[in-house]
């Protein structure tokens, strides 16, 4: 599904060829709506949020100012690139004060803009890794929550009881942890994507932190959910979907890329995780 985009510009022929001549296309992106001001913006915003938003700093009725300041108030989920002319960087700064991701100087370069919206890209597509790996945190108390609604809905109100209790111990077991990882789990994720790239395992990872491998692969699949190779591969393969996605690069490039000497077991680890081959993902595209 391509990634939308919100086009904020008052000069009309500029906004026709952001939204008309660009090949977002190419970098999985198209134009859900465009804006004439500042105020229509923040209406489509809050009707369908986009993506991205690019928006012109100067406009009339509101500013792109305060489509930034309505973002980083409701939306903050949302990125945004603001376009402005030598004379108002001191505008754009303060705009970034209120969570802009990037600002493109006028007139727009093509390259410049693609290359911009590319950065913000990656950006999302690294906190939808974070959300999933929140989502294998969170996964055994929705299933403690499953377990509550069968046992009431067959009136087995004891159990039921049992299970509320259980699920409230765990929660504040989850609670205690106060949603962060412990200091040994932290080094390994940030070790993991910033080598992902590297001939990784559990021993080597731990040879770099330093830990004892059993002491980490435990206190890791205790935390995350997942196995250490498992996170990796999974971390590999959501980088391979971007370089298939925004370069390229054919799938043996991409292997190596994201630190697969074998580029058969690449494509098996790839067709296991997201249910395609990485040639069937590239022509989905």
């Amino acid at each position: 599904m391509p990634y939308r985009l919100l086009i904020a510009d008052d000069e009309h022929i500029i906004r026709r060829g952001l939204s008309e001549y660009m090949p977002w296309d190419t970098i999985g992106c198209e134009v859900d709506s465009t804006a004439k001001d500042g105020f229509e913006a923040i209406e489509m915003i809050k009707g369908s949020p986009p993506d991205i938003v690019i928006t012109d700093i100067k406009m009339p009725r509101q500013s792109g100012l305060d489509v930034a300041r309505f973002v980083y108030e409701n939306c903050p989920r949302i990125k945004m690139v603001i376009l402005t002319g030598f004379a108002e960087f001191e505008y754009a700064r303060e705009a970034i004060a209120y969570g802009v991701a990037d600002y493109v100087l006028k007139p727009v370069s093509k390259d410049g803009l693609l290359s911009s919206v590319k950065k913000l890209l990656l950006k999302i597509n690294e906190e939808k890794e974070r959300d999933g790996l929140n989502k294998n945190i969170m996964s055994p108390y929705v299933g403690k929550l499953y377990d509550i609604e069968k046992k009431l809905s067959e009136h087995d109100y004891e159990a039921g009881r049992q299970s509320v209790s259980s699920l409230f111990t765990a929660l504040n077991e989850l609670v205690h942890r106060q949603r962060k990882f412990s200091p040994l789990v932290e080094k390994t994720l940030g070790y993991i994507h910033e080598n992902y790239n590297s001939n990784l395992s559990l021993e080597t990872i731990a040879s770099r932190i330093p830990a004892n491998p059993s002491h980490l692969s435990r206190t890791f699949k205790k935390e995350t959910g997942e196995a250490v190779v498992e996170y990796i591969n999974r971390t590999r393969i959501e980088k391979a979907k971007e370089l298939l996605t925004f370069t390229d690069m054919m799938a043996y490039e991409v292997a190596e890329a994201v630190g697969f000497n074998d580029s058969t077991y690449f494509s098996l680890v790839f067709k296991k995780i997201t249910g395609v081959s990485p040639k069937d993902y590239k022509n989905s595209l």
